[in-house]
């Protein structure tokens, strides 16, 4: 017997790993419309920006908790106890939960505005006639603030 589960374990994609996605947008002669917020990226195409956590509701939360189903049912169990209904042995016993921490609150007495850091956290300036991806600037990751200085008509 065989199976696949899509995602036994959540996650999150930390740091410089979010993500989106690029989309034709959708026909709205017909009156149909487009739901979420979504901004214009080339032409005929809608930029839509994805949310970091991948949970995508799976047995094992991505803080390694046991997923519950809007049933109230524990789906790390359920999927367990199928497992094991094929298994010829015991399976393994389930490792011990994470230690977790109350962090309190937190006071940020000071900030720094973005825009106005640029000269201490930015990079090279490149210009180029539209956007360039990530590879074409030879970055791994991080953030690039896309700009434009002024818009010229196409009839000029």
């Amino acid at each position: 017997h065989r199976v696949s589960v899509y995602m036994a374990h959540g996650g999150t994609n930390f740091g410089f790993w979010g993500g989106a996605n690029i989309q034709e947008p959708p026909d709205l002669t017909n009156g149909a419309g487009s739901s979420g917020k979504a901004g214009e990226g080339k032409a005929g195409e809608l930029f839509i920006s994805l949310i970091t956590s991948y949970d995508y509701s799976a047995p094992i939360s991505e803080n390694g908790e046991h997923g519950v189903g809007s049933d109230g049912l524990d789906k790390y169990l359920l999927h367990r106890d199928l497992f094991q209904s094929f298994a010829s042995t015991p399976l393994p016993p389930e490792p011990a939960p994470l230690p977790s921490a109350a962090f309190g609150e937190i006071s940020l007495r000071l900030r720094a505005r973005l825009l106005d850091n640029l000269d201490v956290l930015g990079g090279d300036v490149r210009r180029a006639a539209s956007p360039l991806p990530f590879e074409q600037i030879g970055a791994g990751s991080g953030f690039v603030l896309y700009s434009l200085r002024g818009v010229v008509s196409p009839s000029s």
